[in-house]
């Protein structure tokens, strides 16, 4: 898989490109992969009541994926997945309201985790 540097500006309406780059080299996978992610956070927070969210990572590369603990097979290697929070709502509150998520959909302290893998889901 290449990393490349992403366009500036935004992808969506309510994400940028800088929020999507690996914090560690500031780079995404594939702009489509991270495109197709970046529609479902869309439709993630008008279900939510659009409200803003913040994304805290989303895609890493190898490197910061194994720094940061995370799977060696995670999705936000391949730009599929987004750790975010959302103010006013803690991580079981928006893992609650996603429960017809398709995808992955892990709760976490201070966090939400959101995949386009097979649906399941987890508290950490």
């Amino acid at each position: 898989m290449s990393w490349i540097r992403p366009p500036e500006g935004q992808i969506t309406e309510n994400f940028s490109w800088a929020e999507a780059a690996c914090r560690c080299c500031g780079r995404t996978v594939e702009l489509a992969a991270v495109l197709d992610t970046a529609l479902m956070m869309e439709k993630i927070r008008e279900r939510l009541g659009n409200v803003p969210i913040k994304v805290l990572s989303w895609c890493r590369c190898p490197s910061w994926n194994s720094t940061v603990g995370g799977a060696s097979n995670s999705f936000h290697i391949k730009g599929m997945a987004v750790d975010f929070a959302v103010k006013g709502l803690s991580p079981r509150q928006v893992q609650a309201r996603l429960k017809n998520h398709d995808g992955g959909c892990g709760a976490y302290l201070g966090f939400t985790h959101l995949d386009r893998g097979p649906k399941r889901r987890w508290s950490g």
